[in-house]
């Protein structure tokens, strides 16, 4: 598989649905990935928890991330996703929210190099697929280089580096300098990631820590358009923003895909953060998102979007 040049969606629980991956396909994303999945909820057989992992066709490549730390749990697992045949699987060493960090998953780690080797290698060789990790910075630092080199020693295809350290969660501003001297230093192909809020900030970090691509996270909510856009920025210097009617019909469109033109409306209460997203900073929205979050009326959303369509 190859990840050189190409442009990622990040993974982000209970965002980066198979709806929004979608969405965010018709707008150029090279890589999508599930949301965030338990092992030990695959490993128990959990309805809810294989929920998550559904994809479509058109989301390929395709991977599926998963967080645990049991070797044994995290190798079952990956036999269980083996058989859904998604491209590639990840393996989730970024997660700093406590409740997640206080059980020993996601960033928790990157604490001790011995459980990070045990927990990595019982993924890698319970799978013919390539095997990718997210990672931070670690707890410190300096520890990065010595975290990305013990991936690479345990066969990992390539890592996608967010430029904090995990006591960090989204404060402050993303170390890319850190993520250009992992890259110095592994083989593997190094993904960037952190603050890549506009399409010059991809460009800039992708220039100057030379990495092989980039991951787009919180950058991409309520602008499935950045992808587009960084590629126009690369090959003609320049890009578009979308006008408000633009934007209107991506959000109509999007809760047309995810409720199924109103029959799920269990999505519809899931889509009012992306209402908030799309519609940020247009005129009298306020007003819009009291209305929205009151109602779960399809046809009336849809006639709230006309409502701003002719607002603007």
């Amino acid at each position: 598989m190859d990840v050189r040049g190409k442009i990622f969606l990040a993974p982000l629980a209970g965002i980066t649905d198979t709806y929004f991956r979608r969405v965010c396909k018709w707008f150029g994303v090279d890589i999508t990935y599930s949301e965030l999945i338990s092992a030990d909820g695959l490993y128990r057989n959990s309805k809810k928890t294989f929920l998550l992992t559904n994809f479509s066709e058109e989301e390929r490549p395709f991977g599926i991330q998963i967080f645990g730390k049991d070797p044994e749990i995290l190798s079952n697992a990956t036999m269980k996703l083996n058989e859904l045949l998604p491209d590639f699987l990840d393996i989730n060493l970024g997660c700093s929210v406590k409740k997640v960090v206080k059980q020993g998953y996601g960033s928790a780690l990157l604490k001790d190099f011995r459980n990070l080797k045990d927990a990595v290698i019982s993924v890698v060789s319970s799978t013919r697929l390539p095997v990718s990790c997210k990672m931070r910075l670690g707890y410190n630092i300096d520890k990065g280089i010595k975290i990305a080199q013990i991936l690479q020693d345990c066969g990992v295809s390539f890592i996608a580096v967010h430029g904090r350290v995990a006591t960090s969660l989204f404060s402050g501003k993303a170390d890319w300098e850190s993520i250009k001297k992992i890259k110095e230093n592994v083989n593997i192909p190094v993904i960037g990631n952190g603050d890549l809020q506009t399409p010059e900030d991809a460009l800039i970090l992708w220039e100057e820590s030379k990495v092989d691509g980039i991951m787009i996270g919180r950058g991409s909510l309520g602008n499935p358009w950045i992808f587009k856009q960084i590629k126009d920025l690369i090959k003609n210097g320049k890009y578009e923003k979308p006008s408000l009617e633009e934007k209107v019909d991506v959000l109509r469109k999007h809760y047309k895909l995810a409720t199924d033109d109103g029959k799920r409306k269990e999505n519809i209460y899931i889509m009012r953060k992306h209402f908030h997203w799309y519609l940020k900073g247009v005129k009298n929205i306020k007003v819009f998102k009291e209305r929205i979050n009151r109602t779960t009326d399809y046809s009336e959303i849809m006639e709230i979007l006309k409502r701003i369509e002719k607002n603007g």
